[in-house]
């Protein structure tokens, strides 16, 4: 595996800095690269050698971003598809959105970029619909799996949202298992799986 260039990460982490800092008075979507490579004290030919603008600095902030949270949330998390170990995921989840909370503050904040809340929300339906499939027909005996799916996952976007607005005041462990209790014991459908589902008693 080829290792990233110290020089590459070094300049990533500038530009990332600099970019909060502007969008603490600046929409993104109206920042430059001028006044972002500015900000970070880089020359814009920096910037260019690994972005050909700045809607393609923000794709790639994006999926970056996405990818870290994601490689994190799943680091260590049991074998098994049971909800069980989605509150393992969560924990891990709640913990990188901590680490890096200056950053998912300014890209879901109202300066931020709506594209990132987007991906960020189709994560989470990809992620319970693969979950929650197999068991389609008993779920759908009572709520179609599409709108059980967006229910679960708008809310806790909506929770995240909260939670860093709030200057994330409780812990990435008290937010997995909040959002594991409202998930797992309090939307019938999933309950009544229990079992099913590999969840413990």
């Amino acid at each position: 595996m080829q290792k990233t260039d110290p020089r590459t990460t070094r300049s990533r982490k500038l530009l990332i800095q600099a970019l909060i800092h502007c969008m603490e008075t600046k929409n993104a979507s109206n920042i430059s690269v001028r006044e972002l490579t500015e900000a970070a004290e880089l020359n814009r030919a920096t910037f260019y050698l690994h972005y050909q603008d700045m809607p393609d600095f923000f794709d790639k902030l994006m999926t970056q971003t996405l990818e870290g949270l994601l490689n994190a949330a799943n680091s260590g998390k049991p074998l098994g598809n049971g909800l069980y170990s989605q509150h393992i995921f969560y924990t891990n989840y709640f913990k990188y959105i901590k680490e890096n909370q200056c950053l998912f503050q300014a890209l879901l904040g109202k300066n931020g970029l709506p594209e990132f809340r987007r991906r960020l929300i189709q994560v989470g339906v990809n992620a319970y619909t693969a979950l929650l499939e197999p068991f389609r027909k008993k779920l759908e005996e009572h709520i179609a799996l599409d709108i059980l799916v967006w229910y679960i996952i708008s809310a806790h976007i909506g929770l995240i949202e909260y939670w860093l607005r709030s200057n994330c005041k409780y812990s990435p462990e008290y937010m997995a298992t909040q959002v594991h209790y409202l998930t797992v014991e309090s939307l019938h459908p999933i309950a009544a799986l229990r079992e099913e589902l590999d969840l413990p008693l």
